[in-house]
């Protein structure tokens, strides 16, 4: 594959919301801040903000590819998403919000690259 296009996603760059683009970009825009989610008991709670890195390369260059940083970001987005909900479940069963941290955190301490190149 040529060039810098996914191969999961391959929008056309007309479809990239700007917000994505911006590496200070906030994972709630404008329209999330404006209409906070719901918990379980319809509660209305406020999201901490959270801002998407500057995707680098292993040389510590900035990704440029629309299509890559898009990618990243989404991936991004979708995993906080799944540990929201989880850290909204483990609470309303009763358990305890610091060990669910610990156990993410080991988590993504296990992660394990498979295109690592021998040293």
């Amino acid at each position: 594959m040529s060039g810098c296009a996914s191969p999961r996603r391959n929008p056309p760059e007309a479809l990239v919301p700007a917000a994505l683009l911006r590496p200070d970009a906030a994972c709630y825009g404008a329209a999330h801040r404006s209409s906070p989610p719901r918990t379980a008991f319809g509660l209305k709670r406020a999201p901490k903000e959270f801002a998407f890195p500057t995707w680098r390369q292993p040389d510590g260059k900035a990704l440029s590819c629309v299509e890559k940083i898009k990618v990243l970001n989404e991936n991004l987005a979708e995993i906080r998403q799944m540990a929201q909900d989880a850290l909204e479940d483990a609470v309303l069963m009763g358990g305890d919000e610091a060990q669910l941290r610990v156990v993410l955190q080991s988590l993504i301490d296990s992660l394990e690259n498979p295109y690592r190149k021998p040293k």
